[in-house]
């Protein structure tokens, strides 16, 4: 609005200098009011920068004419859309923005670099994501568009310093990322970022030997520092510095020389602020005077025109005032002015590339999403067969071991069959042997009472004998046919006698209290009187089977 306004006034005092200098004189302060308004509001406002140039990639030879350079890389676009060769294209791309933004064509810039970015994420390339992210913050950057420029700068710088510790980039890369950065807190007015990033290009410039002229760049950034603290006289000495390196470059050295517009126009500015007004006429004249032969410097003619025109104002040079105003205002209107068809196209493409990354991303999430859930499906499949097959193991095992129990179940009742078999053998044999021992004790009897002469004497002796290996022959087998018995018994009761453990075996095979009395050699009422100790110290109680218990031993 203070433009408009002041435009306007210049414009009418201009057409009627000659004829109303009356006038003119009367609207001098206010002029002046106006010029210094604008000048405190674009203060700082021009921001330098070396950028990279559409020769960078190396798929273009340098020596190609300026008008062949965009047909050169169409035609390599087309043949790597043809080769289907997603690195050329990705590179070619990167240089088409990089012509584009020289030829101030920001329009077909955001689509190339866009476009760049877009290929690189689905190449996976480390070296061009970086390199498209560069070439998209770069644009933004000269937008200022701040954070979004330090989103994608900050992105690549990080991939090229990764790839630089790898040695799988040029100190080239790694000192232009840098000095993007250097750019970017230049415009975000950040000195601890700033000095930051100069230090780092400075080691990098020490470090590989590279030329000063580089210097001149860094110290206009430096200035920076000073211009924002106040301090000119330092600012000064650094720009004046910087000025004098590019002076001397040669003029093929256009690159850096095309630099001095921003030289100049610093120093002309500080001047302005140090009401220095003889020297800032002097360098902004020697700035609007330069030739650019980059067009980089577009919008710092913007910048250095408006500043220029507030200076002739207050030198009362009002006609030349107009004329650069008009200038700046040209520059305003085609590339700043949002009703300019040009500039929506652009922001609507910008937006629109931006929309297209953000479906591509949703679409991604989508298909991450489905990828997750297909993951998820395939793991509680596995888990559901893992799970069948740990059920089928533990079936299977409990089935073996049923199995092998119901084996071993069935060989100890077949073992204990057999033992009760043999048992009951033992007890028959062992029965007949009593009778037998029975009636050669009758036989004795008879012998002693009836004749007792040396061959009677002789014979009872032989049956003594014999029948006094009753027990042992007995004893032997039961231990044969009962493996353990005893050793159980002893172990289950302690402090069992012998005579205990023969009444025990005797139980076990349900021998009576008379046949017990003859085979252990005492009456029958000591036979009681044993079972009913054995009982005491078994501790049993009157309903438990004294058979039935030594049976489960």
């Amino acid at each position: 609005m203070i433009n408009i306004s002041y435009v306007k006034k210049l414009k009418n005092l201009t057409l009627t200098k000659k004829t109303n200098h009356k006038n003119l004189k009367n609207n001098n302060l206010t002029i002046k009011m106006l010029f210094l308004l604008i000048n405190i509001l674009f203060t700082d406002s021009l921001q330098s920068q070396q950028l990279k140039s559409p020769f960078y990639e190396g798929i273009i030879n340098k020596n190609i004419a300026t008008l062949e350079i965009k047909k050169t890389l169409l035609d390599l676009k087309k043949k790597a859309i043809l080769e289907k060769d997603s690195i050329l294209l990705t590179k070619t791309l990167i240089s088409i923005s990089a012509y584009e933004r020289s030829k101030i064509n920001y329009e077909q810039a955001f689509i190339n670099a866009g476009e760049a970015l877009y290929i690189s994420k689905k190449l996976k390339s480390d070296l061009l994501i970086a390199k498209s992210n560069e070439e998209f913050g770069v644009l933004l950057y000269m937008y200022k568009q701040e954070k979004e420029a330090e989103k994608h700068l900050t992105a690549a710088h990080k991939i090229f310093t990764s790839l630089y510790k790898k040695n799988k980039l040029g100190i080239k890369d790694l000192y232009q990322s840098n000095y993007n950065l250097v750019l970017l807190s230049q415009l975000k007015k950040d000195p601890i970022g700033l000095e930051k990033y100069v230090s780092y290009c400075d080691t990098i410039l020490n470090q590989n030997h590279l030329s000063k002229k580089y210097n001149a760049l860094l110290n206009e950034k430096r200035a920076s520092v000073f211009q924002w603290n106040l301090n000119y006289s330092k600012a000064l000495k650094l720009l004046y510095n910087s000025a004098n390196t590019l002076e001397n470059l040669p003029n093929q050295d256009k690159v850096f020389k095309n630099f001095l517009f921003i030289v100049y126009g610093r120093i002309a500015n500080i001047h302005h602020l140090s009401a220095n007004k003889f020297l800032a006429n002097k360098f902004y004249n020697k700035a609007v005077t330069l030739k650019d032969y980059t067009g980089e410097n577009t919008f710092y003619q913007y910048f250095i025109y408006k500043k220029y025109a507030l200076l002739l104002a207050e030198l009362n040079q009002y006609a030349k005032a107009y004329s650069y105003e008009a200038k700046s205002n040209a520059l305003g209107h085609t590339y700043w002015n949002p009703r300019n068809q040009k500039n929506s196209s652009f922001i609507s493409i910008k937006n629109q590339f931006k929309n297209n990354l953000e479906n591509q991303k949703k679409e991604l999430n989508k298909k991450q999403l489905e990828v997750t859930t297909i993951k998820n499906k395939l793991l509680q499949l596995k888990v559901l067969m893992l799970f069948v097959v740990l059920i089928l193991l533990i079936i299977i095992t409990i089935v073996f071991y049923r199995v092998k129990s119901l084996k071993h179940e069935k060989i100890e009742k077949d073992s204990e069959k057999l033992i009760q078999i043999k048992n009951k053998e033992l007890t028959y044999n062992t029965l007949q042997l009593i009778e037998k021992e029975r009636m050669l004790t009758e036989f004795s009897t008879f012998l002693k009472e009836n004749y007792n002469n040396t061959h009677s004497k002789l014979f009872l002796k032989r049956i003594h004998k014999n029948s006094s290996t009753l027990w042992e022959a007995f004893n032997n087998r039961f231990k044969e046919q009962n493996i353990g018995f005893y050793e159980k018994l002893q172990k289950k009761i302690p402090h069992l006698t012998s005579a205990d453990l023969k009444l025990c075996a005797l139980i076990k095979l349900n021998f009576s209290g008379k046949e017990m009395s003859y085979l252990l050699g005492i009456s029958h009422g000591s036979v009681n009187v044993a079972r009913h100790r054995l009982r005491k110290k078994l501790k049993l109680s009157k309903e438990i089977n004294l058979t039935e218990f030594m049976n489960t031993i």
